[in-house]
């Protein structure tokens, strides 16, 4: 339970007692109460337990447990609980301690234990499992170790039918927002909604003519969000990013899918006009794929802590959790990793791992298959073989848990009813053992608040240039067409502007020589892995020097593709084709988008076929389609 000054895990006889109702208990491995009291020859005190576990569960949900005999004392101890199951009438399971699936894996689980307590494998005292060999038997295996007491291996089955447990899918976890009296959480929602368009366009953000197209845009966002079931996730950022701004915390302007909406736009939350750059609400939430918003929040870095802060003091420390991350074993840590465990020289090991190519997430297979030298050296040396062999078996394991860096989660009850809790050594801190999908996925309110440290110091700036040369500058209100700005980029002096500051994007911004702000986002979404990999940076830059000619395949894909000179570089721009090629819906076309961000071959394969039917239905040339 959660105490005021320390958590404390307990679970002790009382406690089970009064929590006992739906739980099957069994009396665990040799570490278990009963099993060590028999161990110390205390018959009378395990028989005395054993009557408690049949009282308080009943004889139908209390077993005694047996596991392979592999360890003397196993033996020892399955022998004594066949007879204490025989005098008091009691039922027996035989299980396995499984660490690992299967016996192969028995050395790579050994060595997994010697990094994890920092040993050498070769060292006598290092931690193991001994004779024990702890992976999952198949039945026939577990029928052949019990042939006397075949029963118990039923008892499993037995057991695992009577279990059953579902997860509530269907149902949203957001915290309580105080909605004024005479409203309703929809009436509110809409009525800011509202007053936040009405805003925009007293403070000339939106165009007055244009008012009826932002008012359809709006009504049209607004519904969908209701129907949806997601007005508490925006009254919730909402209400934390005006918190922030009217407490002179710098907040960044907006990024990702959420850009995309003109209610967030509305409420605050983004600082973006998503009419005037072209931005799909399909992107963000889409109607015929319903998933949770997905709304990643910039806060100056000094500040982040102070906006975390007023959110626990508004829902109640208790229901204020950070999320959980894994680190995995990855292709680089994994053979360092094994390398340093099974002795080899430091050197040789980083040999070993500059060969790795750099990629992001590449596995062992992948640089196999990129290098052949580090094929070379597993045929030369019969230890990197092994390192390579026991590697691969741990490449993808969890090898620590952490604190996600940004995201956290706000829970309608207490977070310790509502998740399973990890604390952090060394810490107070309440941290769910859920991941950021696994919560998505059970309806829990998450959300990502990045520490910028750009929004510091741009923050740092505009103060010192009021202080020492008495000029106000409004961060919202720079023109984005100053030529001397534009001179610095087009010179690649960019060192400390945000995601344009790597030497590789100063020396594509020096070749493209942008002269609008349309250009600065083109090479932001345009410099990544795949388009690099494929020539698309080079053929934009062409393009838009005159030097390459601009063309179609179909002349519908002039106005999605025209700004980025026939350019596929925005995600907004694939759904758009879909919908003019395709003739899909907006949703139908945002659900091919998320199949091609995933990269999944047999899904692709599948998407292609419906978007080449599609299109050929519509009359449109197949293999041009293709």
């Amino acid at each position: 339970y959660v105490g005021r000054e320390k958590i404390i895990d307990v679970c002790d006889y009382k406690i089970l007692e009064q929590h006992s109702e739906g739980l099957i208990a069994t009396t665990a491995c040799l570490g278990g109460h009963i099993p060590k009291l028999l161990m110390q020859e205390k018959y009378q005190e395990a028989e005395k337990y054993t009557d408690w576990f049949l009282r308080v569960f009943g004889p139908e949900n209390f077993y005694l447990e047996v596991q392979p005999e592999e360890q003397e004392e196993q033996a020892i101890l399955n022998r004594k609980l066949f007879e204490l199951a025989a005098r008091k009438n009691v039922q027996v399971v035989a299980t396995c301690d499984s660490h690992y699936s299967s016996l192969d894996d028995h050395e790579a689980h050994e060595v997994m234990l010697t990094i994890q307590t920092r040993k050498k494998f070769d060292d006598p005292t290092r931690f193991s499992f001994g004779k024990c060999r702890a992976y999952l038997r198949t039945e026939e295996q577990m029928l052949e170790i019990f042939k006397d007491h075949p029963e118990a291996v039923w008892n499993s089955g037995k057991i695992a039918d009577q279990c059953n447990f579902d997860f509530e899918t269907d149902k949203l976890f957001f915290p309580n927002f105080e909605i004024p009296a005479g409203h309703t959480q929809a009436s509110f929602f809409t009525e800011l909604c509202q007053n936040g368009l009405e805003k925009l366009i007293q403070n000339d953000r939106i165009p007055a003519n244009l008012r009826a197209m932002y008012q359809a845009r709006l009504d049209l966002e607004v519904n969908l969000i209701i129907k949806m079931g997601f007005i508490g996730y925006f009254l919730v950022v909402s209400d934390f990013i005006q918190w922030s701004r009217r407490n002179k915390i710098p907040v960044g302007p907006g990024r990702g899918s959420a850009a995309g909406s003109l209610v967030a736009w509305a409420l605050e939350i983004t600082n973006i006009d998503p009419i005037k750059y072209n931005l799909l609400f399909e992107r963000f939430l889409n109607p015929e794929r319903i998933t949770m918003p997905d709304i990643d929040i910039d806060f100056c870095i000094e500040g982040r802590e102070r906006v975390i802060q007023y959110v626990r003091d508004k829902y109640g420390h208790d229901r204020v959790c950070q999320i959980i991350t894994f680190g995995t074993m990855m292709a680089k840590g994994v053979i360092k990793d094994v390398a340093r465990t099974l002795d080899l020289p430091f050197e040789d090991a980083n040999a070993i791992t500059n060969l790795i190519p750099e990629q992001l997430k590449i596995t062992l297979k992948e640089a196999l298959e990129q290098e052949p030298r580090i094929n070379e050296l597993i045929e030369a040396n019969p230890k990197i073989r092994k390192i390579f062999d026991i590697a691969k078996k741990l490449e993808g394991v969890t090898r620590h848990a952490s604190k996600h860096a940004a995201g956290i989660v706000i829970s309608p009850d207490r977070i310790d009813h509502m998740s399973p809790i990890y604390v952090p050594p060394k810490s107070t801190e309440l941290v769910t053992q859920y991941a950021m999908t696994e919560l998505e996925s059970i309806g829990f309110l998450k959300i990502d608040m990045l520490g910028l440290k750009n929004l510091t110091l741009v923050d740092k700036v505009v103060r010192e240039v009021e202080k020492n040369h008495h000029i106000s500058i409004d961060i919202d209100k720079l023109p984005l067409n100053d030529t001397k700005t534009f001179a610095l980029i087009c010179a690649g002096k960019t060192s400390g502007v945000f995601q344009l500051e790597s030497d590789g994007l100063k020396e594509v911004l020096r070749k493209l020589q942008p002269d609008k702000f349309e250009d600065i986002i083109a090479v932001n979404a345009l410099y990544r892995p795949g388009p690099l990999g494929s020539g698309m940076v080079d053929d934009f830059i062409a393009r838009r020097h005159g030097e390459q000619k601009i063309t179609y395949l179909f002349d519908e894909l002039e106005p999605i593709l025209q700004e980025t000179y026939g350019v596929i570089v925005y995600q907004e721009q694939v759904i758009k084709i879909a919908s003019t090629i395709g003739g899909y819906s907006l949703g139908e076309a945002d659900i091919l988008r998320r199949a091609m961000g995933k990269k999944k071959a047999e899904v692709m394969a599948e998407q292609k076929q419906i978007f080449m039917n599609k299109a050929v239905e519509k009359g449109f040339d197949a293999k041009k389609a293709e």
